[in-house]
């Protein structure tokens, strides 16, 4: 759930000011809602940033993967297997966490019972 809002205000010798306040809040005049115009230096900055960033060619695996997923095809094969593999190291490390526990709790109790004897 929002928090804050974010409002603006311009001083007299031209400076932005951002500053939050609570949802529940008004703040009173001069303070506007948003953050306000970019300055031109910024906007320029946002501009470039965008032309050479955003639209970038993609290659033909990606095209192919972005398909599938369209189509609902969850994953390749590949990461299937790659799942699968992980999947089966995680149970087999568990079973051996689990035998070693025994292991040493076998060792504990007859220790333990051949003292008791004594």
């Amino acid at each position: 759930m929002k928090k804050h809002s974010r409002y603006h205000y311009f001083k007299p010798d031209g400076t932005k000011v951002i500053k939050r306040f609570p949802v529940s809040v008004t703040p009173p005049p001069p303070w506007l809602p948003g953050t306000g115009p970019h300055s031109a230096e910024a906007r320029e900055k946002i501009i470039k940033h965008l032309k050479e960033k955003v639209h970038h060619p993609k290659s033909e695996e990606t095209k192919r993967k972005m398909s599938e997923a369209k189509l609902g095809k969850k994953f390749t094969k590949e990461h299937r297997d790659n799942l699968r593999k992980a999947q089966q190291r995680l149970r087999d490390e568990k079973q051996a966490r689990i035998q070693e526990a025994y292991r040493l709790a076998r060792e504990f109790a007859q220790e333990y019972y051949s003292q008791a004897s004594q």
